[in-house]
């Protein structure tokens, strides 16, 4: 009887697309695997896309109880209510229950924090796929005494006060915290700090997305953190298509890479928000005005309105437009010099393993915390923002034409680009945590 082994993520193309790239290195792994991988009705033709290059691989359909159309993340706490809510249990539930083939383990997801009872119920090991940086758990592990301290407290002389961590990690500053963490009456901040609670004797170990030299002192942080003395974690990252696996390589439909083929080397800007994010219409008007008034090549993948009148016309030849583009393809392409991006965890390791170094800004969710990561071990800059929260056209254009800064941060990336390539190879650190996983089931 094959091995069979649930992936299931929080429904956001953001957590789906790692646990494709993992599915892909699992399958290398066990060649007698069966995985499926539980998706909701709204992400099941997105996720069909890549899977059927897989041929181990198969969709199950969890249902969230959310009426047709209303299963995206435009209502993220719409959507994290229906992840608690009893149709998706139950149909989790029964999926796992009545498998053609028994499953043998569960992969979930750190904000499915109830799929650990259910497992335990029918007698399966659980894992997490944690797919937010190191430095993200060590904070997660660290809001309950957070909370009981006071930090969230208005009243409490620690309301102020920056965030502690374990294992010596420097604190978190308030204005870098998570957002759904900024208004503790807020519901996002009670999902937040229930799944953080429900890390804790809630799953037989932790597969991390990132790798030994990138996050070094965050991991031994997560390892060493009284509160999982039994639990076993294995970095396995970065989890995603650095070994050129097509799985989860969207295709590319606009020419961005046609384009890139007739750009000099190391030219070409690339400016993506992710799956989620949208710039304000004046915010994008302020960027379009910043590539309008300078002469760098760019690829951007706008979501949302605001380009100005005659824009496409005016940066024809020089720059392209699209509704979405092949993220990893475009950053390992010689042509490309830097991304500006929201730096969803992600895309820093895309942008890392690529060696592209990163025009940093954070929108929502960690991606400040990620940022600050970013720029202070040199691999990134960010954007600064003024007092209405936004960037400037003349500070785009001051970052981007920095020569020498660019340079000095693509070396740093370069650096971490060989890391990166490295930890999954054989032998490799990520390669070896995949490896002690797979020998625990």
């Amino acid at each position: 009887m094959p091995q069979h082994i649930i992936l299931f993520p929080f429904p956001a193309l953001g957590h789906i697309f790692p646990n494709l790239a993992l599915a892909v290195r699992l399958c290398k792994s066990l060649p007698d695997l069966q995985i499926t991988l539980l998706v909701t009705p709204h992400n099941a033709q997105r996720a069909a896309v890549s899977a059927h290059l897989l041929s181990r691989l198969r969709i199950g359909i969890v249902e969230d109880g959310l009426p047709e159309g209303q299963g995206g993340t435009d209502n993220l706490p719409r959507l994290a209510g229906a992840t608690e809510g009893p149709v998706m249990r139950q149909s989790f539930t029964t999926l796992v229950a009545e498998a053609a083939i028994p499953v043998t383990a569960i992969v979930s997801d750190v904000f499915l924090g109830w799929t650990g009872s259910v497992a335990r119920d029918l007698g399966i090991p659980r894992f997490i796929l944690y797919t937010p940086p190191a430095q993200v758990m060590n904070l997660m592990l660290s809001l309950g005494p957070a909370i009981t301290s006071g930090y969230f407290d208005p009243s409490s002389v620690n309301h102020l006060s920056p965030i502690p961590l374990h294992g010596g990690l420097p604190p978190v500053e308030r204005r870098d915290l998570p957002s759904h963490l900024h208004d503790p009456s807020a519901f996002m901040f009670t999902f937040f700090v229930r799944a953080s609670a429900a890390i804790i004797n809630n799953c037989d170990g932790i597969l991390l997305n990132t790798f030994e030299a990138f996050e070094p002192s965050a991991i031994a942080a997560v390892r060493n953190n009284p509160n999982l003395p039994s639990t076993r974690i294995w970095s396995v990252g970065p989890v995603l298509d650095v070994e050129s696996d097509t799985a989860t390589v969207p295709a590319d439909p606009h020419g961005c890479l046609p384009f890139l083929a007739i750009q000099p080397p190391r030219s070409t800007l690339l400016i993506s928000f992710g799956s989620i994010a949208v710039l304000s219409p004046p915010q994008v008007a302020e960027l379009a005005r910043a590539l309008l008034s300078s002469t760098i090549p760019f690829i951007w993948s706008l979501r949302g309105d605001g380009l100005p009148p005659g824009f496409e016309e005016a940066t024809r030849g020089r720059g392209l437009v699209v509704p979405f583009c092949p993220q990893v393809d475009i950053l390992a392409h010689p042509a490309t010099s830097v991304f500006l991006s929201h730096c969803g965890w992600n895309a820093c390791l895309e942008a890392v393993s690529a060696g592209v170094p990163i025009l940093a800004m954070p929108c929502f969710a960690e991606q400040r915390m990620n940022a600050g990561f970013l720029v202070r071990d040199g691999y990134g800059v960010e954007c600064e923002r003024d007092a209405d929260g936004m960037v400037e056209a003349e500070r785009f254009t001051r970052l981007w034409g920095d020569t020498a800064l660019i340079e000095k941060l693509r070396g740093r990336s370069v650096v971490a680009a060989e890391e990166a390539r490295r930890a999954v190879l054989p032998r490799g650190s990520s390669a070896e945590g995949l490896a002690l996983f797979v020998q625990s089931l």
